[in-house]
């Protein structure tokens, strides 16, 4: 069974060990449990997911889990069918049994949603804490993750939760902040380094009534972090004429060395935090339908948002892709920057990734190799982040608590001038780069 965490989460009035019978062998009751806790953890997801979508708050009070039958068998072992099968008689879920191959698999919902109006945690007998499966730097990470240190003021979450709308949201913070106050943590690393815990998905709302020895969590991010993270590998492709992320730079290397003075404006934009002010200039003299006529300064703060998330977007598209602003976008940093447009598409050349999916005939498999930027930066975000500066951090100063949040680092109120300080200089030292981290 993949789930590892410390507790079960067992919905309102399931009582799951009246449904054993003398026939079942004694994990039974254990893998129902495993059952509803999946289901639940399946329905906070999807309950994130929705939350800040147009779907009005009637619709989302009355939103029910659904779960596909393949996921719960690829989640829940051998004991899957047993438990499913109890689940069910009893009422406490409920089967789609409509099937169409190719189309949709039969799926599963809890019956009612008055379930997650209370939760109990049954304690989970076989649970082995993940920590001591973890390598370095991730071990001394997840080694802060201290019951009896940090914790979540819990008069505050419930007074905030109060305020919200939608049962279904509710309980998803109910569920986190409980979580923390009970030790039950998890720890994953992705297969680009990235580190997933329990403060991972925590809602910033959430986050600020956190303290780890009684002293609330300060954290710090780093400034314009994709166009920063692009800038440094261009960097270090001009400076190295290799990278460890790309099979052969020779494209990029001659579209930088023929276009020195874009790299060098690129830099000044970047480090000066006018990268996205400059691409919003330049949208609004193609004259798009969509662009309010503001100055940058005076546009709210809803535009700035949405030019970031274009160029977002831009990082995870395919090339063909028509959506939104992307195709002007993607006019614009060819024309202004073409060391990084070059870079951008010799990365989401599949032959050009060190670490590329084959197919099962051993063929390179090209279905997502548009994504190949994302996962270039997120890799570069973990080995600037946690193997580089939190793994130099604990190295110098051992006791110093750090909670890492993709490009965000936390610690505690006490230490985090010292974490701000080291952080800024980190990257200066390694990468020849002066930036100012964000402050949360």
């Amino acid at each position: 069974m993949s789930n590892n965490h410390k507790y079960y989460l067992i919905p309102k009035g399931v009582e799951l060990a009246s449904l054993k019978n003398e026939s079942d062998k004694k994990n039974i009751v254990k893998h129902m449990s495993a059952t509803c806790t999946l289901l639940i953890h399946q329905f906070c997801y999807q309950v994130e997911r929705q939350d800040g979508s147009e779907t009005d708050k009637e619709e989302r009070d009355l939103f029910n889990v659904e779960i596909s039958s393949s996921t719960l068998k690829k989640k829940v072992n051998s004991r899957y069918s047993p438990a499913i099968k109890k689940l069910t008689d009893a009422g406490i879920i409920k089967c789609n049994d409509s099937y169409l191959a190719g189309e949709y698999s039969k799926s599963y919902t809890f019956s009612n949603l008055s379930h997650f109006s209370q939760l109990t945690f049954v304690p989970d007998p076989d649970y082995k804490s993940p920590t001591y499966d973890l390598e370095e730097p991730y071990k001394s990470l997840s080694i802060d993750f201290d019951c009896d240190k940090l914790t979540i003021d819990e008069n505050k979450v419930h007074k905030y939760i109060s305020t919200l709308n939608g049962k279904p949201k509710k309980v998803y913070h109910i569920i986190s902040a409980k979580k923390i106050l009970m030790g039950d943590y998890y720890f994953t690393i992705d297969k680009y380094g990235r580190f997933h815990h329990n403060l991972t998905n925590l809602s910033s709302n959430l986050r600020k009534f956190l303290t780890y020895e009684n002293e609330k969590l300060k954290g710090i991010d780093l400034p314009n972090a994709q166009p920063l993270l692009l800038l440094i590998l261009l960097n270090h492709i001009k400076e190295h004429k290799e990278s460890q992320y790309l099979v052969d730079p020779s494209k990029v290397l001659e579209a930088i060395d023929e276009n020195l003075d874009q790299v060098q404006l690129l830099k000044e934009l970047v480090l000066s935090g006018n990268f996205y002010a400059f691409i919003y200039h330049k949208l609004q003299l193609l004259d798009h339908k969509d662009l309010p006529e503001t100055t940058w300064e005076e546009s709210p703060k809803a535009v700035r948002k949405t030019i970031k998330l274009e160029v977002l977007k831009w990082i995870n598209a395919k090339r063909d892709s028509r959506d939104d602003y992307r195709p002007y976008i993607d006019e614009i940093i060819e024309y202004h920057f073409k060391p990084l447009h070059t870079l951008m598409w010799t990365i989401k050349s599949l032959e050009n990734t060190p670490d590329a999916e084959l197919t099962k005939d051993g063929i390179l498999d090209r279905r997502d190799s548009y994504k190949n930027a994302a996962r270039v930066l997120q890799s570069m975000e973990s080995d600037i982040i946690i193997k580089g500066i939190c793994n130099q951090l604990k190295d110098e100063k051992p006791s110093i608590p750090l909670f890492t949040i993709h490009d965000c680092i936390y610690t505690n109120e006490s230490n985090f001038e010292y974490l701000y300080s080291f952080s800024n200089q980190y990257i200066k030292d390694n990468y020849n780069i002066n930036i100012t981290f964000n402050k949360e």
